[in-house]
């Protein structure tokens, strides 16, 4: 594997980043908080969707969220297949069956629904994800086309 330096030119990966984990860096952390007070100014992580090793301060700030979460949810997917974060409980699902059971409960009892109509953006992160009221009460769609959560305005 190669990367390009900061002059243009190929060089040979370092040992640091030849030993990273096949699971993405960005993966492994719980929150976006966790990652952001990590000590290492220098963090790697390894994109596995096009094998490219990217620092994650290099990341402009506005996009190291949606960095995260990719990376976050794709690991997921990789290990079980689905992965969906619901927003409002802080919870990842990593089942089919289960996010269609959450999505029921909340739809069977409005009390647990909160219902955020655009997202919510607080320092550019997403804080809370939009849901479409008509999608919401719409009867005829399915319950996790329903509960769909919109991550831009």
């Amino acid at each position: 594997m190669q990367r390009k330096s900061a002059g243009g030119l190929s060089s040979k990966l370092t040992a640091s980043e030849r030993s990273l984990p096949s699971t993405p860096m960005c993966a492994g952390y719980e929150s976006v908080r966790l990652l952001l007070l990590s000590d290492s100014p220098n963090a790697l992580c390894y994109r596995l969707t096009d094998k490219k090793i990217v620092q994650f301060y290099s990341i402009s700030i506005g996009d190291r969220w949606e960095h995260i979460y990719r990376c976050r949810k794709g690991d997921l997917e990789r290990k079980n297949g689905f992965a969906e974060l619901y927003f409002q409980c802080d919870e990842w699902i990593t089942n089919g069956t289960g996010w269609f059971k959450h999505c029921q409960r909340h739809l069977t009892d409005l009390e647990t629904l909160l219902v955020q109509c655009n997202p919510l953006v607080f320092r550019r992160t997403l804080t809370n994800a939009g849901q479409c009221l008509f999608y919401l009460f719409d009867l005829k769609l399915s319950l996790t086309k329903r509960f769909h959560q919109f991550f831009i305005k």
